[in-house]
C-alpha cells in the first residue's frame, strides 16, 4: 500500500506536457482533493463564487449539483484536463 498519497499522484502529475493522459487528468482531480487543508477555501470567496451559479432562475439546485458545478468549473480552468468537446 502506497502510504503517501500526495507524492503518489504527484508523480504522476506532468510538469511541462502539452497533452494530458486520462491518468494525469485523474492525479490532477486527487491532488485537488489530497491537497486541500481544512480551511483551504476563504468563505467569502466560496459564498461569491456560489452566487455565480445560484440566481433566482437555479434556486432549486441541490447543495450536490452546486458542489459540482463548483468543481467542475474549477477542473475547465486546467487547458486539457476536461475534454471539452465531450462536455
Amino acid at each position: 500500500s502506497n502510504k503517501e498519497p500526495f507524492e503518489y499522484w504527484s508523480s504522476i502529475w506532468p510538469q511541462n506536457s502539452k497533452t494530458i493522459t486520462p491518468c494525469q487528468a485523474l492525479a490532477h482531480i486527487a491532488l485537488n482533493f489530497l491537497a486541500a487543508p481544512a480551511a483551504s477555501t476563504n468563505v467569502e470567496h466560496l459564498f461569491l463564487k456560489s452566487g455565480l451559479i445560484i440566481s433566482k432562475k437555479c434556486h432549486n439546485l441541490t447543495p450536490d449539483h452546486i458542489r459540482q458545478s463548483m468543481v467542475l468549473g474549477n477542473w475547465l480552468t486546467v487547458p486539457g484536463l476536461v475534454p471539452v468537446s465531450d462536455i
